[in-house]
């Protein structure tokens, strides 16, 4: 059973570098591990900077991320690493915070909070897995964090930031992660990733939500972890989904045939033919630049 803390807020203390840039300073006795956040909430102090969601002790590292502002001043990463144990390998847990939106670290106790943006009135997921109540929901958070505890996904609840309000309002992931050295372990940075699993309540599509989180997301692959690759990929079925990544940029690479599952109101049910997408490092300039210019409307 999972135990986890009550709170969506960013982790860790600001304070400056030399370069005048924020950065996060985090008491290396009080480090959490996967899903845990400083003075998260009252598990906190029961459980200890040593144990796992699972109640297993696990070792901790020295905090190696980092957390700065964009050119405008609004965007900060916190990273959290736990170190690699003989039964656990561990998870990159990110804050990734913007001015529309904030990326926290997917959790159980958001389950509520995600029905309710799930089942929104109108509310329509033809292409993607969006369970639409509790049980189902809690199944499907366990099986992303199974993955996020092998190294290999890296789950977000997406927070919509309005004014003080802070609602949950879908999630996003960083997914088939990657690390080409065969020496390489997971806490290293990855060699490429997917940005996937994205779905949003209906009152936060087509607003800068969507955008602002991917452009949180594009710049931490990039400029922080220094990727060589980003891939997309949606059902080839899916034209809306297909004329958003090509909106953004992404390059066409071609359609990967029965290459998984189906998934939401019309495609569960039989393997799906999928469309692949992918960004190089060299055509992230361009993006990052209509993506900037979008908010900025």
């Amino acid at each position: 059973m999972r135990t986890e803390p009550h709170d969506v807020g960013p982790v860790g203390e600001a304070g400056h570098r030399a370069d005048g840039a924020l950065e996060a300073k985090v008491d290396e006795h009080q480090l959490p591990v996967a899903g845990f956040e400083l003075g998260g909430g009252p598990h906190e102090a029961d459980l200890g900077a040593g144990v796992r969601r699972d109640g297993r002790e696990a070792g901790l590292v020295h905090q190696v991320g980092h957390e700065g502002h964009d050119v405008h001043g609004e965007n900060r990463t916190t990273t959290h690493v736990p170190v690699r144990t003989s039964v656990w390998l561990p998870a990159v847990v990110l804050t990734l915070t913007g001015t529309h939106v904030e990326l926290v670290p997917l959790r159980l106790d958001h389950v509520d909070q995600l029905v309710a943006a799930a089942t929104e009135p109108d509310a329509r997921y033809d292409w993607t897995t969006v369970p639409g109540d509790a049980d189902a929901m809690a199944t499907f958070l366990r099986w992303q964090l199974d993955r996020a505890d092998q190294g290999s996904w890296i789950p977000f609840t997406t927070v919509r930031l309005d004014g003080g309000a802070r609602r949950i309002v879908g999630s996003t992931s960083f997914l088939s992660i990657e690390r080409w050295d065969p020496a390489a372990t997971p806490t290293d940075p990855p060699d490429s990733v997917e940005v996937g699993a994205t779905w949003l309540a209906r009152s936060a599509q087509r607003t800068a939500v969507n955008t602002e989180a991917k452009l949180l997301m594009l710049r931490h692959a990039f400029d922080v972890w220094g990727v060589a690759r980003v891939q997309l990929k949606t059902d080839a079925r899916n034209e809306q989904s297909r004329a958003a990544i090509e909106r953004l940029g992404a390059r066409h690479e071609g359609v990967l045939r029965s290459y998984q599952a189906g998934a939401g109101r019309l495609g569960t049910g039989a393997p799906r033919n999928t469309a692949m997408y992918s960004i190089l490092p060299e055509e992230w300039p361009a993006i990052r630049d209509r993506l900037e210019a979008r908010l900025r409307r």
